[in-house]
């Protein structure tokens, strides 16, 4: 017996250098760690690509030896606190639901954006069912798989622990009330998301001797830039001009930091954040000192802002992001 790879799942962002994302492990659910055993199966993890392997009898193919096997659910988990800081997510990501993906094109590599979300529900919970008449879940096929009558029932149980580990829809009145992911098993308690592997299209690309291939593709988040450049007075000079280059920012205007004079930039547009820019921002000084007309210069390169630096404000009841950065000349 040979193990022989058939499925590769990759996290980019557009952050990180080279969009390789290395802040994140990827756990199985407890239905998918059983299954990793029962049908010997094994993952590798390079640089955030997850190469999955089974191993294959000589009599069998890689898709007849997976042909009877139930979907996969893995749980992805942050390992930078500041991800959801330099990370543009869906506004209603909260950290009480999930990021869900899945390969629902049975294509050969599918790029998917983190976009869906979804609630997190025991396989067993109970529904507030006053002045509803009639509950029902369906699975992500649309086929139901339970509904009830509950006039007069302020209060219904919903049990699919026969079904396990998947992703249902609740509808009351026939409205879609909620999406969510059902598991037999908690999750781990910092789980961000989930990615559910279906494992139908999964064998049905391995019949025609296709590597599928999945990879949830992040954005980063867009913020003004602004800068905050002190001179402390113990430097004794006299500023001549002082700009920013490239010409990305606003005009510079001046504000009180720390009881300091600060002259303060801000980019003119939203910049999206980067762990390292391809090219740096040139902060461009020139001055004179207190006892001398001698104009001198002075360049100093920029950092990035910080990823925990981004602060939210609400302008024109929209939310704007700004990056600060303070520079001691």
């Amino acid at each position: 017996m040979t193990y022989q790879h058939w499925f590769t799942f990759t996290i980019t962002h557009e952050y990180f250098t080279n969009s390789i994302c290395p802040v994140f492990n990827i756990v199985p659910t407890h239905d998918t760690y059983k299954l990793f055993k029962n049908f010997d199966i094994k993952c590798q993890l390079q640089q955030q690509q997850l190469l999955i392997y089974a191993k294959v009898r000589p009599s069998k193919s890689i898709a007849q030896e997976l042909q009877t096997a139930s979907d996969l659910f893995l749980q992805l988990i942050p390992t930078d606190n500041n991800f959801s800081s330099y990370t543009k997510l869906p506004s209603n990501k909260t950290q009480d639901n999930l990021i869900y993906v899945t390969n629902s094109n049975p294509s050969t590599e599918e790029v998917v954006p983190p976009t869906t979300i979804v609630s997190h529900t025991p396989l067993r919970f109970t529904v507030t069912t006053k002045n509803v008449q009639h509950l029902s879940v369906k699975n992500m096929q649309g086929a139901t798989v339970f509904e009830q009558s509950t006039a007069n029932t302020p209060r219904t149980t919903v049990d699919l622990r026969a079904l396990g580990t998947g992703r249902y829809d609740l509808w009351l009145d026939g409205k879609l009330s909620k999406s969510f992911l059902g598991t037999t098993e908690p999750l781990h308690e910092r789980c961000f998301g989930i990615v559910h592997l279906q494992m139908q299209h999964t064998v049905d690309l391995l019949k025609t001797l296709t590597l599928p291939a999945l990879t949830l593709h992040f954005e980063s988040k867009a913020t003004y830039w602004e800068y905050l450049v002190v001179v402390p007075q113990d430097k004794k000079i006299n500023l001549k001009r002082l700009e920013i280059a490239p010409d990305l920012y606003k005009p510079k205007t001046e504000t009180l930091f720390q009881n300091k004079t600060a002259y303060v930039f801000v980019s003119q547009q939203p910049l999206k954040l980067v762990k390292a820019p391809q090219q740096y921002s040139i902060l461009k000084l020139q001055y004179t000192h207190q006892f001398s007309d001698t104009i001198e210069e002075q360049d100093i390169k920029l950092p990035v802002p910080a990823a925990n630096a981004t602060r939210q404000t609400i302008e024109n009841n929209e939310n704007i992001y700004y990056s600060r950065t303070i520079i001691y000349v």
